[in-house]
């Protein structure tokens, strides 16, 4: 069965420090990639799950976000942009036998996703 990961950018896989977004963007410059990122992002692909990275960062930011994450190394298939810095909720259904087929991790900022298994 494949399994969708749905995972946050800034603060999740790359280091969100004293400098903003807009400045790394302004200055040409990417963010640092967190420990492990690129590989437990291919290991997710590895295992076929589809991955669906989201983010806050405008779409007119789009071409600049997919290079970075290219040069992370970092693996998915949808990149959502634009979502709002806000919180966010996952709204799911369960499956005819009451299986629950969502769920939620929520990490402290800056940790990674290192130590998440999926």
């Amino acid at each position: 069965m494949v399994d969708t990961i749905l995972c946050d950018v800034d603060g999740t896989l790359l280091f969100q420090g004293e400098k903003s977004f807009t400045e790394h963007y302004r200055d040409k410059e990417y963010s640092a990639s967190l420990p492990l990122s690129a590989e437990k992002t291919f290991e997710w692909h590895v295992k076929g799950h589809k991955i669906v990275l989201t983010t806050a960062r405008p779409e007119s930011t789009r071409d600049f976000t997919e290079k970075e994450l290219a040069h992370h190394g970092i693996v998915y298939d949808v990149l959502l942009m634009g979502i709002g810095a806000g919180c966010r909720y996952l709204i799911n259904d369960r499956d005819e036998k009451g299986k629950t087929k969502a769920y939620c991790i929520n990490l402290n900022r800056n940790t990674g996703i290192a130590d998440i298994d999926i």
